[in-house]
């Protein structure tokens, strides 16, 4: 039994003296009537209608559901490298980067967070998009070697590991061929 206030609020607990009433409290509460209902639906057959909202983003995204196949024609530097929600048009949508329009891209984030697996990402999914024609990778890699897969690649045609000296010349060169451009 549970006492009531004037406007008929619960007072206490059910088997409590005084106090504060609890969440769904006693054999009556809201929990009890959901399983009540699910149960019921759930006899009768019936499935949970669709939800108004789409499920949220995974917190893990492997790169095999990110389509990093074969291009569309002209659209085939666009690398998918993750996924945005758009809740006002109910969709979740591939986060593209379109290479052939970027110029310069700058993945930036503090240690542990994602940085060398995003760079992976974006060159394997575009090395499955572009021939080595159409993709030339050079890697410079001053954060214990992360990138050093990306060498196997035949689109990665340098590939500089903690040294120096190494970087500087890949970097001048590649500032050459962009002067020449």
């Amino acid at each position: 039994v549970v006492e009531l206030d004037e406007w008929r609020r619960p007072l206490c607990a059910a088997g409590e003296p005084g106090g504060e009433p609890t969440r769904g409290s006693g054999p009556g509460g809201l929990p009890a009537l959901v399983d009540a209902l699910r149960a019921a639906a759930e006899l009768a057959g019936q499935r949970p209608g669709p939800r108004p909202w789409l499920p949220p983003l995974p917190e893990r995204l492997p790169a095999a559901a990110l389509e990093c196949g074969s291009g569309d024609g002209d659209h085939d530097a666009r690398v998918p490298i993750g996924l945005v929600d758009q809740p006002a048009r109910q969709a979740q949508v591939p986060l593209l980067v379109d290479l052939a329009r970027v110029g310069s891209l700058r993945l930036a984030g503090a240690a542990r967070s994602g940085r060398t697996r995003g760079l992976l990402t974006l060159a394997g999914c575009a090395a499955g998009r572009l021939p080595p024609e159409r993709l030339h990778l050079h890697v410079i890699d001053f954060a214990g070697g992360g990138l050093a897969p990306l060498a196997a690649l035949p689109h990665c045609g340098s590939l500089a590991l903690d040294d120096p000296a190494t970087a500087g010349r890949l970097l001048a060169r590649m500032a050459g061929k962009v002067r020449a451009r």
